[in-house]
């Protein structure tokens, strides 16, 4: 049950971060949900620091606890999210240590006492001294201590990863994620747009990568469908075209489609083939309905539906991207990674083998379907392929993992068909 506590209107930027941190941490809700509704003209300050402490909160307790001689569950969680912001800044960051701890400890005596501000003020005092020994000491130290996983996140990780593998990996789940833009139609007035409001941005096929990223001054674009923000991952499915006649693709159906982007995706690819979308609740398809609507797509049809439930209908291509750990796309939500274990993968397992099994139902003879997810599990992607091989009698003719990089987010896309 999630901890309720009285909240005061935010004062300062650490007021907002404070609050945003103990709802995610305390109340495991999800950070970037909480800062679309946050309005301060310190967002990239507030962004990364709250990014920052969720991306290290392992870290933090490790340094916490090397200089704290009182148990960790003797501590307020009040104090103890207070004293991680302290350390993030003292240690990731350019603030003025004086407004570091001084900031904290003002807000732990406000939300405490005086007794637990001297705790926090000792701690924070320990850290400024000894910032060098404690950043070598974390360089030095195993992958949980360094990148701030678990244990058991790196024991599954390792059954298709090297360690160099993960170590990249995990690097690249610290980096600041740029927002990817696909762009449908007038490139060049859109390229024109971002010069003209100094946006810092990389073009790659019909993607744009931005640094900073200005939405209102591409409010037109998205209001008339010419673009749409999608992770240039997602366009990894695309790549399933190159083994089968696009040509024949005259109906699909998605099964698992809000926000729409792979709808989207594929009825450019194919040509604005007949597409059914569906979700599994109102909310989502709503959302979908919304972006359908946006985007021009008068070939789609959107409705309510359970993946796992067959509602008849046979189709030349079914999309099935399933639900999953999201193990790669860490550095957009990083509260995931503290969730992952085997026993959320083993119950993902029998969700991603019912929607692909009943996914099988829809397809016509001979016709294909597209396996996605965006984990980088083996367990969530090749072991659900040799069920499809073994149990369902399917074909793979293509699959691939796509690793988290400097460009992307961790992707797997494959394509089956069914005989």
């Amino acid at each position: 049950m999630a901890k309720i506590i009285k909240k005061e209107t935010p004062t300062n930027d650490r007021e907002i971060i404070y609050n945003v941190l103990y709802d995610s941490i305390i109340n495991g809700r999800f950070s970037n949900d909480a800062l679309r509704r946050v309005k301060s003209e310190h967002m990239p300050f507030i962004t990364d620091s709250v990014y920052g402490v969720i991306e290290r909160k392992n870290t933090l307790q490790y340094i916490l606890d090397s200089f704290s001689k009182m148990k960790k569950n003797k501590i307020q969680d009040e104090v103890r999210i207070l004293i991680y912001i302290g350390i993030y800044h003292l240690l990731y960051t350019n603030t003025k240590s004086y407004a570091a701890i001084y900031e904290v400890v003002e807000m732990v005596k406000k939300k405490t006492n005086k007794g637990a501000a001297s705790f926090a003020n000792g701690i924070l005092r320990s850290v400024q001294r000894e910032k060098n020994k404690i950043l070598k000491d974390i360089e030095n130290s195993d992958f949980s201590i360094k990148y701030s996983v678990s244990e058991e996140f790196i024991k599954l990780l390792r059954v298709n990863l090297s360690d160099e593998e993960i170590e990249s990996f995990l690097k690249h789940s610290f980096e600041s994620p740029l927002v990817h833009v696909y762009v449908r139609r007038n490139e060049e007035d859109i390229l024109k747009t971002l010069d003209e409001n100094a946006m810092n941005y990389t073009k790659k096929d019909d993607f744009i990568f931005i640094k900073n990223f200005n939405r209102s001054a591409l409010k037109p674009f998205f209001e008339r469908g010419d673009v749409a923000i999608l992770d240039y991952s997602t366009s990894f499915i695309r790549k399933a075209f190159s083994n089968i006649e696009k040509e024949n693709i005259k109906t699909v159906i998605d099964l698992c489609a809000a926000p729409g982007g792979k709808t989207l995706l594929v009825s450019d690819a194919l040509g604005s083939p007949k597409i059914v979308s569906e979700d599994i609740n109102d909310t989502r398809v709503n959302l979908l309905l919304r972006n359908i609507n946006t985007w021009g797509l008068s070939n789609v049809v959107a409705k309510l539906s359970d993946a796992t439930e067959y509602e008849g209908g046979t189709y030349d291509l079914v999309v099935a991207d399933v639900p999953c750990s999201g193990s790669g796309v860490i550095r957009r939500r990083p509260e995931l990674k503290y969730k992952i274990d085997k026993s959320s993968i083993d119950e993902l397992n029998v969700t991603q083998k019912k929607i692909l099994s009943n996914a099988k139902n829809y397809v016509k003879d001979n016709g294909y379907i597209i396996y996605s997810t965006c984990s980088i599990l083996n367990q969530e992607n090749e072991d659900v392929l040799k069920y499809a091989e073994l149990e369902l009698g399917m074909e793979v003719l293509w699959h691939e993992t796509f690793m988290l990089n400097e460009e992307h987010e961790g992707f797997f896309a494959s394509l089956l068909k069914v005989r």
